[in-house]
């Protein structure tokens, strides 16, 4: 094929595998560098690449000075992390053979065509991995069992919201009224533990991911992204608080919220095992391949080790997240490089056990019963960890760059002294 002719079917194939890796979850600094190495080994150099979470646009120039371009739109993430790494792999292929353009598409076809878990064994993973999240809170198992009937009605929500194409606003909303009125009612008649089952559904809500690359996106150079993750996310969770606070007014919900104690078990052990679960667990609801769940409910563990230790040394949240988060990251960076996939494959699995559910739930009660130091207090805390979570992230991927990209030096320097 004439290499004139290439560059169309290059920039087709590029802006639709850049589409999939960010639907699947991929971080946007890892897709820029991967379309622009690929169009590099196609040896289309005069082009240029605008990315967003929901947008991806790609133009450039023949070597016969007719212009091409690219865009297209992005859904909203869904998750598939065996999808990821395929899609990771089948890069590394084209950029090392630089096979014909005509069969690229061929190729990506292949590696979307990931294995699926069956539906319900993802939504009983996720029911196991937040009954899990219920016991590292404190959770009995009246709490536990409240939570199968909840987090069942929240997926059955979900899915029947997905028909009219609801907004993620109102859909976080509408899950966390629905969240708040199932724990209540079921409160009053057995009474539970309320503040447990509604911080472990907002964990199941809050847009933890989103947030976390949110602020890698402004950390790594990708401000305008980042700025518009960051206010998507914000007004998302803000959405969350207003469902509970909607529902406290509607059916009058008395102090139960503030009166009962969050009291968590104090066995390191405990809370180590249920933190890798948790991570085990969520791993399949993120799709990850059985033979690597094992690994992914380690990253769990470790950053329950590290929200164990720490804490001994600084009471400052912002410390203790960046380096639980730096230690899962640096591990997920470590194994991928071992097993060949992104580290976002082991990273995802991970965050559940960090999110700060306590808090956000703690801070909502506070803008409601009016209590300011309440609010402040644990807004303070929950903005503190999710920030030190995104630059632990972040300096992991920074020191594995630079590491990867020192171990380069050393090998060109080496076949060139050969």
């Amino acid at each position: 094929m004439d290499k004139t002719k290439w560059t169309p079917t290059v920039f087709d194939f590029c802006v639709e595998f850049g589409r999939q890796m960010i639907l699947c979850g991929a971080n946007l600094e890892r897709v820029q560098v991967e379309i622009d190495r690929i169009a590099h080994a196609y040896e289309i150099e005069d082009h240029s690449l605008y990315l967003l979470s929901s947008f991806l646009s790609m133009a450039g120039r023949e070597k016969d000075g007719t212009y091409v371009s690219r865009e297209v739109s992005i859904p909203p993430m869904n998750i598939h992390l065996d999808r990821l790494k395929r899609l990771n792999s089948m890069y590394y292929r084209v950029i090392e053979e630089t096979p014909p353009p005509e069969i690229l598409m061929k190729w990506l076809e292949e590696a979307k065509d990931a294995k699926e878990y069956p539906w319900w064994v993802v939504n009983l993973a996720q029911i196991a991995a937040l009954c899990c999240v219920a016991m590292m809170f404190g959770g009995r198992i009246s709490e536990v069992i409240s939570m199968i009937f909840i987090v069942f009605g929240l997926q059955v929500l979900i899915q029947l919201m997905k028909w009219p194409g609801l907004d993620r606003i109102v859909v976080n909303a509408t899950l966390m009224f629905a969240a708040t009125t199932m724990g209540y009612f079921i409160f009053t008649d057995y009474s539970l533990n309320f503040p447990i089952i509604l911080i472990t559904a907002s964990i199941m809500l809050i847009p933890g991911i989103p947030m976390v690359n949110a602020a890698r996106n402004l950390l790594c150079g990708n401000e305008m992204n980042g700025i518009l993750q960051v206010f998507k996310v914000t007004i998302e969770t803000l959405s969350l608080a207003a469902g509970i606070v909607i529902a406290i007014w509607l059916f009058d919900i008395p102090g139960v919220m503030q009166n009962v104690v969050v009291d968590g078990p104090t066995s390191a052990l405990y809370l180590i095992v249920l933190s890798f679960l948790v991570s085990f667990f969520n791993g399949i609801t993120f799709k990850i391949t059985p033979r690597d769940l094992f690994f992914a409910g380690i990253g769990g563990a470790l950053s329950r080790v590290v929200l164990i230790l720490v804490p001994a040394a600084t009471r400052n949240p912002l410390l203790i997240a960046t380096i639980a988060a730096l230690v899962a990251a640096s591990y997920a960076e470590i194994l991928a490089n071992k097993r060949s996939t992104p580290s976002t494959y082991f990273i995802y699995p991970s965050i559940l056990p960090m999110i700060p559910g306590g808090s956000f739930y703690y801070a909502i009660i506070g803008i409601y019963s009016g209590d300011r130091a309440m609010f402040l207090l644990n807004g303070k805390e929950c903005l503190l960890t999710l920030c030190g979570m995104s630059i632990g992230f972040v300096l992991s991927s920074i020191i594995a760059h630079y590491i990867r990209k020192v171990r380069h030096t050393h090998l060109t320097i080496d076949r060139a002294v050969k």
